[in-house]
């Protein structure tokens, strides 16, 4: 199991490396690096968007969840195909905003790293729900990580983002 962690960690660090340095629409290298004299700042900028995005969730606001993905977006929603782009997603979304007639969620984001112009963070998700099949209201417990990327006007966007139920209690190592 905690070689599972490695790996995730690993994979985190070459993602976030990849970030670091990204083409603009010229095919010339850009670098919009987070603010690192300023970590703490850079990351309540991150925590923001992730509790925008719940508040967009919560709203069950399409346009504004929408607002918050970079255009090169990856969705990766439990029993979901993978999302890939603004078209992808936007289908995702809306198939999974249907399933509920209203739902409330609250994300704890556990963790937040930074890495050149990208960030990584995680968070335990709970709350309820109504399904709308049959008007059943749901416990919501899940599990989200986020990959974001600073845009070249210095705001943060989500670029990938996983999620998934949780089964069980969280594990402390």
């Amino acid at each position: 199991m905690k070689e599972s962690i490695a790996h995730i960690w690993i994979c985190a660090v070459f993602i976030g490396l990849t970030f670091s340095c990204s083409e603009n629409q010229a095919g010339e290298p850009t670098v919009t690096e987070t603010d690192e004299a300023n970590p703490v700042a850079e990351k309540e900028s991150v925590n923001q968007v992730i509790k925008q995005y719940e508040s967009a969730l919560n709203s069950r606001s399409l346009e504004a969840i929408m607002s918050l993905l970079a255009t090169d977006a990856v969705v990766l929603a439990e029993d979901q195909a993978p999302a890939i782009g603004k078209t992808g997603i936007e289908e995702t979304y809306t198939t999974l905003l249907r399933m509920y007639t209203d739902f409330k969620i609250t994300m704890d984001v556990q963790q937040i790293d930074l890495f050149g112009s990208g960030a990584v963070a995680w968070s335990v998700n709970s709350g309820s729900g109504t399904l709308a099949e049959n008007g059943e209201e749901v416990a919501i417990h899940s599990k989200s990580l986020f990959f974001l990327k600073k845009n070249e006007d210095g705001k943060w966007s989500i670029y990938q983002y996983m999620f998934n139920r949780s089964r069980g209690e969280l594990v402390n190592w």
